[in-house]
């Protein structure tokens, strides 16, 4: 089939997301409101926390995504940057998984077009180049 032939175009598909979403966050130079002030309020001063050594304070959050974001501020330097990369990263984990998900469910087809309603859907691009939980969860 001819979709199936496509299967190496797929890479270059996400890569072309990969340089969009990283793209669009490299821009920024602040952290927002709305879905960022979670960020900024909770899981930043919870991963802060972490760097200093002490244990978890918030019992009803997982503590998965403040580690990731502690992981995050030491690997590029600042808070902005490694949580525009964590949502960068979970998008593009997110479209491959849902392309190979639909695929083997309900066929090639299905697969591409899970990939190209991400590809084409405005929450998605924003949630993925902003500094939140959102795209993870």
């Amino acid at each position: 089939m001819l979709l199936d032939i496509l299967y190496p175009v797929l890479w270059l598909a996400i890569a072309a997301m990969a340089l969009v979403i990283f793209a669009t966050g490299s821009q920024r130079t602040y952290l927002g409101t709305g879905t960022e002030t979670d960020f900024t309020t909770t899981y930043g001063p919870e991963a802060q926390r972490t760097l200093g050594g002490e244990p978890p304070w918030l019992g009803y959050h997982p503590p998965g995504y403040p580690f990731a974001v502690a992981l995050g501020k030491l690997v590029t330097g600042d808070w902005l940057v490694g949580g525009l990369w964590i949502s960068g990263l979970a998008a593009l984990l997110l479209m491959f998984c849902g392309f190979k998900a639909l695929r083997q469910l309900a066929g090639t087809a299905a697969g591409w077009g899970a990939l190209i309603a991400c590809a084409c859907s405005v929450p998605f691009q924003t949630y993925a180049s902003t500094a939140s939980s959102d795209m993870v969860f």
